[in-house]
């Protein structure tokens, strides 16, 4: 028998959690690949610098300049604190605070969930809208999922409604 669901809005959002932590991995080598290429390109080392560019195909639209894209209803960190701050009833404050009681702590969990899911914020940059470094929220998106599977309630709905709802909320 297996802990973790085949099918449903749980087997979902795990699935959708694994492929953002493979999307940051294919970003982040993508990334250094132009940052190399973006050092070999110097006008000093032009021959040296075509060279290594061809050999690692670097596309060309890594090197023209890309507008940045405002998005009116694009979905932040903070619009997911907020949201979740709704849906469990508690204060801003409260959802960054060290505070350990456990309604602060699952609301924090889920919203954490919710913005490595939702957002493309990497870890250290949704820490720093908690006030927590990385591994803090790993940790908040791990135990949140060991809730999903578990079908923990809080209060009246089960987590994953909470979830569903912020979720809506959001859209």
């Amino acid at each position: 028998m297996s802990l973790c669901p085949s099918s449903g809005p749980l087997a979902k959002a795990i699935d959708r959690t694994l492929r953002k932590r493979e999307q940051d991995k294919r970003e982040a080598e993508a990334n250094g690949l132009r940052d190399l290429a973006q050092r070999l390109a110097r006008p000093e080392r032009p021959v040296q610098s075509l060279a290594y560019v061809s050999v690692i195909a670097i596309p060309e639209s890594y090197f023209r300049p890309v507008a940045p894209v405002v998005e009116m209803n694009k979905i932040t960190v903070r619009k997911i604190q907020d949201a979740a701050c709704r849906q469990f009833n508690i204060g801003r404050l409260d959802l960054v605070s060290a505070r350990h009681a456990a309604r602060f702590v699952v609301a924090r969990h889920a919203a954490m969930f919710l913005a490595r899911e939702l957002t493309d914020q990497s870890t250290p940059q949704i820490g720093k809208a908690f006030e927590r470094d990385h591994t803090g929220i790993l940790h908040g998106v791990n135990q949140t999922i060991k809730r999903l599977e578990a079908g923990e309630r809080y209060g009246d709905m089960l987590l994953s409604e909470h979830i569903e709802a912020i979720r809506m909320a959001l859209k």
